[in-house]
């Protein structure tokens, strides 16, 4: 569009074209923003005062346009999610300078958060009016694009192959427990000077969330052991270490779900799996992690969310290997940002009783020979059902998922031998609150290094 030419005849407002005084916000900017990008994209002018029809009435003069770019951008990355992309174009009416931010459709829906609402809101816009999207409405968006890719749009798609040991995990009862609950374990040590860079897609096919599988293991090496996971259901969960297993364990949900009830346990199955694994990001980023959410559908294919979290350690100064993997997975990145993750452990960890259901074991492959080695167990939680308690001991919010599960994943120091294994002790018991990084999921996921040794 040429836009002083519209705005020069009276172009009226409609659901492509938007006019904003000098004056106005950036907060408000932000929201139309997000909801133009849902509806057809579009632009929006500052700088024009328009009639009671939407027609430009008074023609305004702008100044500081890159400022109140960066003031918008700003807004963007606190408020809206994902955080979309625009560009500025200047333009030169009546002797006067306005801005003009033009905005693209997106594929993504933004949601936008509010001040004064706990849930974020889903804007778009309807003809020269912004209004918020219902949640049938959202269901219904979403289940449109659930739809099978066409062949065009899977060639080029990359899948990770299934392992040949086929899936391994361990199942933890959790009776009491909840979907958006659950505990992550693992003796991960997250960098001393965390930056977080992510990106988020939301109901996406089953498809694309392979090829961003894929795409992560081939660019940064993930298939290593020290990667651990869980994969958390209403009543239940499935634990286990390695970056392709995860994937795997995601993939075959079926046949979990079937392994569970085969013995004897009854699963209560909610409408998708909240998934989340850690692991070491040492190539590229070394000394730094990598988070990842994931919410595959339980009874058909698809993902309602998947999140992918790079905690880099300091600001990278290297961003290539995030923009190639941006370009390649097809997603959009945050900007780096400063983050705190907040941990405390329990005073005098050696009266915490190591109570073993299952030693759990690993096998190191040599050039002529294997071996088996104890490397944890699986212990009745000496915590379970005592809420209240680790609310006391530990300075973290919201600990529930801790005291919902029957046994917890213990990991040992110095590695022990199956066939004559010690008595173990407690050497540390450290929770990790990873709450802060579950904004538009809605989970809250607490890691737990419960360290045992010999």
């Amino acid at each position: 569009m040429n836009l002083e030419e519209e705005i020069r005849r009276g172009e009226q407002e409609s659901e492509r074209l938007e006019y904003k005084s000098k004056e106005v916000g950036p907060r408000k900017v932000a929201k139309e923003i997000a909801a133009m990008s849902n509806a057809v994209g579009g632009a929006i002018v500052l700088g024009i005062r328009e009639d009671s029809h939407g027609r430009p009435d008074r023609i305004q003069n702008v100044t500081s346009s890159d400022e109140i770019a960066r003031s918008i951008s700003d807004v963007l990355s606190h408020y809206v999610e994902p955080i979309p992309q625009f560009s500025t174009d200047i333009l030169d009416i009546e002797g006067k300078t306005q801005l003009a931010i033009l905005v693209e459709g997106t594929d993504n829906l933004l949601s936008y958060e509010h001040d004064r609402i706990e849930e974020p809101l889903f804007p778009i816009r309807r003809q020269t009016e912004v209004r918020y999207l219902s949640g049938h409405e959202v269901q219904n968006y979403f289940e449109e694009r659930l739809g099978t890719l066409s062949e065009n749009d899977k060639e080029g798609l990359l899948r990770l192959p299934e392992p040949e040991e086929g899936i391994s995990n361990y199942f933890i009862e959790c009776p009491e427990g909840h979907i958006s609950e659950l505990c992550l374990f693992t003796p991960h040590y997250f960098p001393d000077n965390p930056h977080r860079v992510m990106a988020q897609l939301d109901y996406i096919p089953e498809e694309r969330a392979e090829h961003v599988f894929a795409v992560l293991d081939n660019l940064f090496g993930l298939s290593v052991p020290e990667c651990h996971f869980t994969i958390n259901q209403s009543n239940g969960a499935w634990i286990g270490s390695g970056y392709r297993n995860f994937v795997a364990n995601l993939r075959n949900r079926e046949d979990r779900y079937s392994q569970s009830e085969d013995s004897g346990y009854q699963l209560e199955l909610y409408d998708h799996d909240q998934a989340v694994l850690i692991c070491d990001l040492d190539i590229g980023y070394p000394e730094s992690s990598l988070l990842i959410y994931a919410a595959p559908f339980t009874s058909q294919s698809g993902y309602r969310h998947l999140t992918v979290n790079f905690l880099i350690d300091g600001q990278p100064v290297d961003v290539r290997p995030l923009i190639e993997f941006a370009e390649q997975s097809e997603v959009n990145l945050t900007t780096a940002e400063s983050v705190e993750i907040p941990t405390d452990g329990i005073q005098r960890p050696e009266r915490i009783p190591v109570d073993i259901v299952e030693r759990t074991t690993r096998t190191v492959e040599f050039e002529s020979d294997s071996e088996a080695s104890v490397d944890g167990a699986l212990c009745k939680n000496p915590f379970y059902g005592k809420r209240e308690f680790l609310q006391n001991k530990l300075d973290i919010g919201r600990v529930v998922p801790l005291s919902n599960y029957r046994t917890l994943r213990s990991f040992l120091r110095d590695w022990d031998r199956p066939e004559d294994p010690h008595e173990y002790t407690t050497q540390h018991f450290h929770v990790t609150d990873w709450d802060d990084f579950t904004r538009g999921i809605y989970a809250n996921v607490k890691q737990v290094h419960f360290s045992i040794n010999w």
